[in-house]
């Protein structure tokens, strides 16, 4: 999986942003462990995910501090891209990121 750190307010913004630049849909969902995030499906096991550098499951009494963020690396950026390795779609998805949020950083290669 590749995975960047997007400089974008929320993942619904981004998610809006790259649905126009790539026409292609992105789904709301909610769960316990990614929090408000939008998915993207290209086959079963495939998907673009979107979702805020702030893990929900973090609980500031017993939690680490650097566990309130997914890549505590890079809690400056408020949104991570998670693309999966060998899709066609992880070029377009970087080269869309870099030119509608200049500043992405990629965390993780394909």
């Amino acid at each position: 999986m590749a995975l960047f750190a997007v400089p974008g307010r929320s993942a619904d913004f981004v998610a809006d942003r790259l649905s126009e630049t790539l026409a292609i849909p992105f789904e709301r969902r909610t769960s316990s462990f990614w929090g408000d995030y939008c998915l993207h499906r290209i086959a079963l096991e495939f998907a673009i995910r979107i979702y805020n550098n702030e893990d929900p499951l973090h609980q500031p009494d017993a939690d680490a501090p650097e566990e309130h963020f997914f890549e505590a690396e890079f809690k400056q950026f408020r949104v991570l891209v998670d693309v999966p390795s060998g899709a066609s779609m992880s070029s377009k998805v970087s080269t869309a990121l870099q030119s509608a949020f200049p500043g992405t950083v990629t965390v993780r290669p394909s």
